[in-house]
């Protein structure tokens, strides 16, 4: 199976890391932590739920520093503690199933599934693009738009919309710093609606 051997890093760990993890990058860096806390313990296991709070917190750190408004630390624990559960009902039947069509197909969902971003933003609001420019998409500058009924504070900023937008589909974007023009408008808004 693709995931079961921890070649990769674990990319979004690090304070320079510029993308949003997708479920791969958290489920590697879930194995990854398991493997650094077991070296530490001298022991040979540690349970998933520690180590999901560790990813938890880490992946609540990348989220804030894409200034996106994210679900409390408890509800992105039990996302990760899901996604896990499935991987593991996966690796338990593979050996038995793997050349079983109707595995192969969940298998192919399951990867396909994996590249999508860990999206733990509390808003879910659809973003949409009305491109008239027919330029590629990290070229376009045509206008997007949220029609979110969220709270104010749990909305995606304006200024974020684009790299969620670009984020949640192509995987494209990255975390960077905002002008200091908009970033003091930005902080005025949020003193103001507090």
């Amino acid at each position: 199976m693709y995931i079961l051997e921890c070649r990769k890093q674990c990319t979004f760990s690090n304070v320079g890391s510029l993308l949003l993890p997708t479920f791969e990058d958290v489920i590697r860096c879930c194995f990854q932590e398991r493997f650094n806390l077991s070296i530490e313990a001298i022991s040979k296991f540690v349970s998933f739920s520690k180590v999901a709070g560790i990813v938890g917190r880490k992946i609540k750190d990348v989220f804030g520093r894409a200034s996106i408004p994210t679900v409390s630390e408890k509800r992105i624990v039990q996302l990760i503690n899901a996604y896990y559960a499935k991987y593991c009902k996966l690796r338990r039947s593979y050996d038995r199933d793997k050349s079983k069509t109707f595995f192969k197909l969940k298998l192919d969902v399951f990867k396909e599934k994996s590249t999508l971003v860990f999206d733990v933003a509390v808003c879910k609001c659809p973003i949409v693009v009305e491109c008239t420019c027919n330029k590629t998409p990290d070229l376009c500058e045509c206008e997007i738009s949220i029609n979110c009924k969220s709270q104010k504070p749990n909305k995606i900023h304006a200024i974020e919309l684009r790299f969620v937008y670009f984020q949640r589909n192509n995987g494209r974007g990255k975390i960077g710093g905002v002008n200091n023009i908009a970033g003091i408008h930005w902080v005025k808004d949020l003193e103001l609606s507090e």
